[in-house]
C-alpha cells in the first residue's frame, strides 16, 4: 500500500477548518485529485477520484472525533484509507495534517508506476491543494466566492470540477453535519 501525508498550518480556529473541511461537497474545490462526492448515507459517500487515471470509490467515515480528525475506509473500488488530523498550532491557527494510503490500481504496473514518480508527484500535488485550502479558509469571500474559486481553476485548466455540483444526493447543509448527528436527523 503507498502511503502519503502533507501538512500545512491555516491561520484559522480549528472548528472553522474542521468544519470547512467536512463540507465534502465543496472538498473539489480544493483537492485537484478529486473529482466528484456524492452522498450515499449519513456515513457513507462516494467519490471519484484521478489518482494514475480515473477512479471511483465508495467510503465509510470512521474515527471521527468532531474537531479533532476525520477517517475514512473504502469498501468497495479504489482500496484506500486514509485520516485528516486538526490540532492546533502553537504558533496560532490549525495543523492540518492529511494521511493517505491507497492500492495502486494496476497491480504491479501500477506499484511500479507508484514507485517511479507518480506518488511523489501525488504528494506535491496533495501540498498544492493544501494550500489552496489554507488561502480559502484564512480569505474571507463575499457574494462572489465561488465565482472567485472558479477563475483560480480556470487559471490552473482545471474546469472539471462543475460535476461535483451535479452529482449531489442530499442537501448542502446535511454536509457539516457529523455522521452521528445525521444518524439522529434520518
Amino acid at each position: 500500500m503507498a502511503r502519503h501525508a502533507a501538512s500545512i498550518v491555516v491561520d484559522a480556529e480549528v472548528h472553522d477548518v474542521y468544519r470547512m473541511w467536512t463540507n465534502f461537497l465543496e472538498i473539489p474545490r480544493y483537492l485537484s485529485h478529486v473529482r466528484s462526492i456524492s452522498y450515499i448515507n449519513g456515513e457513507k459517500t462516494r467519490w471519484v477520484v484521478d489518482i494514475v487515471g480515473r477512479h471511483e470509490f465508495a467510503a465509510r467515515n470512521e474515527n471521527w472525533i468532531p474537531d479533532r480528525q476525520i477517517g475514512w475506509r473504502s469498501i468497495d473500488g479504489l482500496q484506500n484509507s486514509g485520516l485528516i488530523e486538526f490540532v492546533p498550532s502553537p504558533r496560532g491557527g490549525t495543523e492540518i495534517t492529511v494521511i493517505i494510503e491507497y492500492t495502486p490500481p494496476a497491480g504491479l504496473l501500477g506499484r511500479v508506476i507508484e514507485g517511479s514518480g507518480a506518488g511523489k508527484a501525488f504528494e506535491e500535488r496533495l501540498r498544492s491543494d493544501l494550500e489552496r485550502f489554507a488561502i480559502a479558509c484564512e480569505r474571507p469571500r463575499g457574494a462572489n466566492g465561488a465565482m472567485e474559486l472558479a477563475r483560480e481553476r480556470e487559471g490552473r485548466g482545471d474546469t472539471s470540477r462543475d460535476d461535483a455540483r451535479q452529482t449531489q444526493t442530499l442537501p448542502q447543509a446535511v454536509s457539516s453535519i457529523e455522521p452521528s448527528d445525521q444518524r439522529k436527523a434520518d
